[in-house]
């Protein structure tokens, strides 16, 4: 098991390995809706992502419970990341499935403390800084779209998981967690949805023969907040579920 005492870079579960490790998508591989979507539906690649991956972390919670924000969370990923010497502004999306908790913790790359990536005339990153500082959990829910792919593994899982970009807070209970100058955490609850706990199964099932992407983008809905750019994407590869760090 992982040291909770460790930084993050120590843990077993490591970026990079091809068996039970982690790494960056490339949100070029996926498309997009495009400037004019709203008249053509035309959709694009993505420009390379907003933000880099700085840790992937799978780790068993002491709570059975689990934990909502685990970025408040002694022993958690971003308090650790903190101790390591991170001080970034931290864009953090926790899948909770107590006892099981998977959570990546994005930033910008090159930023600066404490600070969402600028918008510098940027549509996209106008609609991240609203998304983040200005909109009601609400709002949030219908615009906070995962695109899942499943690179390799079974058919049943890849049929199962698809391809088609999906706003979870119609379907998941979602939270939001914002400590201004810290950290933005989307929380997603698996078992309050019994498809998601579904495809939960499946894929712990499958889990040593698979490589995962996930992307997370927010939706435009209007002129004005298109092209989408995906804000980061991360990559499983053939997870060992015994081999999770904890319990935290």
């Amino acid at each position: 098991l992982g040291s909770s005492s460790s930084a993050p870079s120590a843990w077993e579960f490591k970026r990079g390995e091809t068996d039970h490790g982690w790494d960056e998508a490339d949100a070029t591989q996926i498309n997009v809706r495009g400037s004019n979507f709203l008249k053509d539906k035309n959709k694009n690649p993505s420009e390379t992502s907003v933000f880099e991956v700085v840790h992937l972390d799978l780790y068993e919670c002491e709570d059975q419970k689990g934990y909502p924000n685990i970025s408040a969370i002694d022993n958690g990923v971003v308090k650790e990341l903190r101790k390591a010497g991170d001080e970034r502004f931290f864009f953090v999306v926790n899948f909770c499935m107590p006892p099981l908790q998977i959570s990546c913790v994005f930033a910008a790359k090159g930023g600066l403390a404490g600070q969402l990536p600028p918008a510098d005339g940027s549509k996209s990153a106008a609609l991240l800084h609203r998304f983040v500082e200005e909109m009601s959990d609400a709002e949030r829910s219908q615009r906070f779209k995962v695109i899942p792919w499943v690179r390799e593994g079974p058919w049943i899982v890849q049929k199962a998981v698809g391809r088609t970009p999906a706003i979870i807070g119609k379907s998941l209970k979602v939270s939001y967690f914002h400590d201004k100058s810290n950290y933005f955490e989307v929380s997603v609850d698996i078992f309050s949805s019994s498809a998601a706990q579904r495809i939960l199964s499946l894929l712990k099932g499958a889990a040593k023969a698979l490589t995962l992407e996930v992307f997370f983008v927010l939706e435009g809905k209007d002129p004005e907040e298109l092209p989408e750019h995906i804000l980061g994407g991360f990559r499983v590869s053939r997870g060992d579920l015994s081999r999770t760090r904890g319990p935290v």
